[in-house]
């Protein structure tokens, strides 16, 4: 994709859209963590469903939903206590996939105030989206199905701050490093003999057995996360990893032995199901960022096949993960297969190869920023598109 433009010039802006309105003040009980460093502040800012307002709703077929209603200091730039407030609230919004144009609007009042911070905090947005897998996915004939955060949020700097550009360009790469083939091999061996030794456990279905091959594998997924996550490889291999219990479970699943109860095992007998719900959903797919528990949560296949545009919900509780009512929650009840939140009856032997195209998509959009060129001088900025194939 091809876009151009010059840098803004906030004295010169008579757009009476950048005047900040009188917004409510913030809930007491979260004053306290909105002045915490950055990084405490994005995984405190709401932690209870009872910080935002959820309301049930029924949709067309009459099934409940859970609903957001974000108050308003989460719809408005906030206007007192300088400017440390605003960036706290604008890296809380880009960790959590808010709405892109929410975003953009922050950063662009922001600009035109002269805010001194703007173009730090840009820069730690982009790393934060990159990190967090929030960027673009493209069809095979290069068509955008999702727009991504870390994309907006390069346009706008390259608009902003066109003289630094390259600058940030580094940065997001840091975010996003090559893997080279030997390393990328070798990690996918390691993850496919993880699996297999996981499943092999599921298939002996010993009591004490497998109990220990789980706990033995919430180890090694434990010890796959960094301390500190500063690049997207950690989130990345979660992916890979869920493609490859897929993979496995469709390969060996007519292995699993039936269940005290049931008169046929196999894949969609108790042992898959608990497979699927507490290996799938509990240990791999509850870490995944916001961005992709978006996109789960709006069916992968039909993201990928452009059946189905994806919500920016803020979710920052988890209320909207968990689940839309008690039966099914993710990872006590439910997983994601590829078309939606999973229930008992519902894996799809097409899940691998879902998961595999948006993995694709990924490394695709990562080697666009090491294919980017720019030239400042004319204000002209050009991205290749990425491909899911």
């Amino acid at each position: 994709m091809t876009f151009s433009g010059k840098p803004l010039n906030p004295a010169e802006s008579k757009d009476s859209s950048l005047e900040i309105k009188p917004i409510e003040v913030i809930p007491e009980k979260l004053l306290k963590k909105l002045f915490r460093s950055v990084g405490n502040v994005v995984g405190s800012y709401v932690d209870t469903a009872d910080s935002m307002d959820v309301e049930q709703k029924k949709d067309s077929t009459g099934i409940k939903t859970s609903v957001i209603k974000k108050p308003i200091w989460l719809d408005q730039p906030l206007s007192f206590w300088g400017n440390s407030m605003l960036q706290k609230q604008i890296l809380t919004l880009v960790e959590y996939a808010a709405p892109l144009d929410q975003v953009e609007e922050y950063i662009r009042k922001a600009y035109a105030r002269k805010e001194p911070f703007l173009q730090t905090t840009l820069i730690q947005a982009i790393q934060r989206a990159v990190i967090g897998l929030d960027q673009t996915i493209c069809n095979e004939s290069g068509k955008v199905l999702d727009e991504g955060m870390a994309d907006r949020l390069l346009k706008l700097h390259a608009e902003l701050f066109p003289s630094d550009h390259e600058k940030v360009l580094e940065e997001a790469r840091k975010a996003a490093p090559k893997e080279d083939k030997e390393a990328k091999q070798k990690r996918e061996r390691t993850n496919f003999a993880a699996m297999q030794n996981l499943f092999s456990a599921f298939i002996q279905n010993d009591a004490k057995g497998l109990p220990d091959a789980i706990m033995t594998f919430k180890t090694f997924v434990k010890n796959l996360k960094p301390a500190v996550i500063t690049d997207n490889q950690y989130y990345l291999n979660l992916l890979h990893l869920i493609s490859v219990a897929f993979d496995v479970l469709k390969q060996r699943g007519n292995a699993l032995p039936a269940a005290a109860g049931e008169n046929n095992g196999q894949w969609y007998g108790k042992l898959g199901h608990r497979f699927c719900v507490e290996i799938i959903g509990g240990i791999l797919e509850n870490d995944l960022p916001p961005r992709v528990k978006q996109i789960l949560r709006a069916k992968l296949y039909h993201v990928l096949n452009g059946i189905q545009k994806v919500d920016r919900d803020i979710d920052i509780s988890g209320v909207l993960i968990r689940g839309d009512y008690p039966s099914f929650v993710l990872g006590v009840t439910s997983y994601f297969d590829d078309l939606g939140l999973g229930g008992e009856m519902l894996f799809r032997m097409c899940s691998r190869q879902s998961f595999q195209k948006l993995i694709q998509a990924y490394i695709n959009n990562q080697n666009l920023l090491y294919s980017y060129t720019a030239d400042a001088k004319a204000g002209n900025f050009y991205f290749e598109t990425s491909i899911v194939s």
